[in-house]
């Protein structure tokens, strides 16, 4: 071996240095701060931006602030069924008032149609025709075995004319008939048949006009005993007045489309005026 061959020592870190030393490789930029220099196969710290100092996400830190603050169920449904209750007392209210406001408006239409039917009422009976006797009497043709005839005066004491049916019968009473007021049932008889009785224009009508003109025989209306019912004739108790005649008439006829009605009753006996005959007590009626 030869002084070429002599062996070198060469200085260096023992394999269980070296890791502890760094080599100058690991140092060639010395102007880096040693506190800046990456660690190299280590996690980077998290970014706690999002997160409190717990750790919990600041998003769930706000919920739960809010959650916190906002009213228990029980409170807002209490809250609510309050304002619930409320509403419902103001609807009642309201509803209330507009059933008595409509209750109003429907009695003053009530009102306004009974005040109409009343002003149509007076108006009609102001403007219509009435129809009735103005006198009756007996002509002097008394004589036994022989009809009676009575004649009634018609007058027309409204202001519009008026076609009318006429009706006349003659029934004759005894005076004890009279005094007991057997005829009560004829006459009450007589009236309902009246009212039954509609304006016809199939049997004979006459034109009554306003006023009453004396003397015509347009306005009057005559009935013989012999076509009454019962038929009956002139007897000596009626020639002396004994017996009682009685005169039922009726007028029926039209006024604004509206059919009207008059009953009237007359009667004779010995203390009447054969030429003014007397109302009966009762048989006088119009409507």
């Amino acid at each position: 071996m030869s002084s070429e061959d002599t062996p070198r020592h060469v200085q260096g870190n023992s394999p269980a240095n070296s890791e502890s030393q760094p080599s100058d490789s690991d140092h060639r930029n010395t102007d880096i701060p040693p506190n800046t220099i990456p660690i190299y196969n280590q996690r980077a710290p998290a970014n706690n931006q999002g997160n409190n100092a717990s750790g919990e996400p600041n998003w769930r830190r706000s919920f739960r602030y809010v959650r916190d603050r906002f009213p228990k169920a029980d409170v807002v449904l209490a809250f609510f069924t309050g304002v619930l209750v409320i509403e419902t007392w103001m609807t009642i209210a309201v509803l209330t008032k507009t059933d008595g406001a409509l209750h109003k408006t429907a009695d003053a239409q009530e009102k306004a149609t009974e005040i109409a039917d009343r002003m149509r009422e007076i108006t009609e009976a102001n403007e219509r025709p009435w129809l009735g006797p103005s006198d009756a009497r007996v002509f002097d043709n008394k004589e036994k075995d022989k009809p009676l005839k009575v004649t009634i005066m018609t007058m027309n004491s409204g202001r519009q004319p008026a076609l009318a049916n006429m009706h006349l019968t003659l029934k004759r009473y005894s005076a004890e008939e009279w005094q007991s007021e057997a005829y009560r049932p004829d006459v009450y008889t007589w009236q309902s048949n009246c009212y039954s009785t509609q304006f016809s224009d199939k049997v004979a009508v006459r034109q009554v006009f306003p006023g009453l003109i004396q003397g015509s025989q347009t306005y009057s209306l005559s009935g013989s005993s012999d076509n009454g019912t019962p038929p009956f004739f002139v007897t000596d108790e009626l020639m002396r007045g004994d017996d009682v005649v009685v005169a039922l008439g009726c007028f029926v006829y039209e006024a604004f489309k509206v059919t009207r009605r008059t009953m009237f009753c007359y009667y004779y006996d010995k203390s009447v005026d054969i030429k003014h005959l007397a109302l009966c007590p009762i048989g006088q009626d119009a409507n």
